[in-house]
């Protein structure tokens, strides 16, 4: 008669279901949280935990993706909210060698040019809109325009300057050029001067006060254009000689009481 042995199979190149939660890493242990039912058998075949091993290890993979991910995001976002925050810290987008330039020139500078703006603003009492256009250095006035919203509706005052200083001088050296105007140039002119590259920008009555006196006005502010043109350069003055003007556009024929 065969004696019968008993069978013992080998031992598994894997931990026992015993030492197998100390010797698993710290991400797939918390994989095994997510992404196994709770708890844990106290006896359990090698196939059934090289089973529980695989997923953990493929659900620690997907968590650290996802960490990356994560991470990867927030960098994007920082940045993205750090170039926004210094995109509008100056008004308009002013290089730091630039900056405050327009203010320091000479007030009588300003004046000057400002007092010729009115001139021709006056060519207009019902839209009392007149501009020049300067040379930076020297102050000389290279063109002037009013408001001619009658022949043509986008003929502001600015309009009309910047296409007399175009038909006298050419499209060029507009970063030596200085407009003055006596309202806050609109969205529209704004706009127009941003294209051209202009140098400075330098108005008498604001766009608050223009409305108050009955003309309709799209409530964004020449800075805030400005500021949304991140191609452009050039500076913003506001104010000149707006004890002057303010009155003209206030008690100007057809104006609200």
């Amino acid at each position: 008669m065969m004696q019968r042995h008993r069978f013992s199979p080998p031992e598994p190149p894997f931990p026992s279901p015993k030492h197998a939660w100390d010797a698993t890493p710290p991400l797939e242990q918390q994989a095994r949280r997510y992404f196994l039912p709770p708890g844990r058998p106290k006896a359990e075949s090698p196939h059934g935990e090289q089973r529980r091993h695989v997923v953990a290890s493929v659900g620690a993979f997907f968590l650290q993706a996802c960490s990356c991910a994560a991470g990867l995001l927030a960098a994007e976002v920082s940045s993205a909210s750090a170039a926004g925050s210094a995109s509008t810290t100056s008004g308009t987008n002013l290089p730091p060698s630039r900056a405050s330039w327009l203010p320091g020139m000479p007030r009588e500078r300003h004046e000057t040019a400002m007092h010729e703006a009115i001139v021709m603003a006056r060519r207009n009492p019902r839209y009392p809109f007149g501009a020049v256009i300067t040379d930076r250095d020297s102050g000389e006035i290279l063109a002037r325009g009013v408001n001619d919203g009658g022949t043509n509706p986008i003929l502001h005052g600015e309009i009309d300057c910047l296409n007399r200083y175009v038909a006298e001088h050419g499209n060029r050296d507009w970063d030596r050029r200085i407009l003055y105007t006596t309202g806050e140039p609109c969205p529209m002119c704004m706009s127009a001067l941003a294209w051209a590259g202009i140098a400075g920008v330098v108005y008498a009555s604001s766009i608050a006060t223009l409305r108050a006196a009955g003309i309709p006005q799209i409530m964004i502010g020449a800075a805030e254009v400005a500021a949304a043109a991140n191609f452009y350069h050039g500076e913003l003055l506001g104010g000149i000689l707006a004890e002057h003007t303010d009155p003209m556009f206030l008690r100007r024929p057809g104006s609200t009481p």
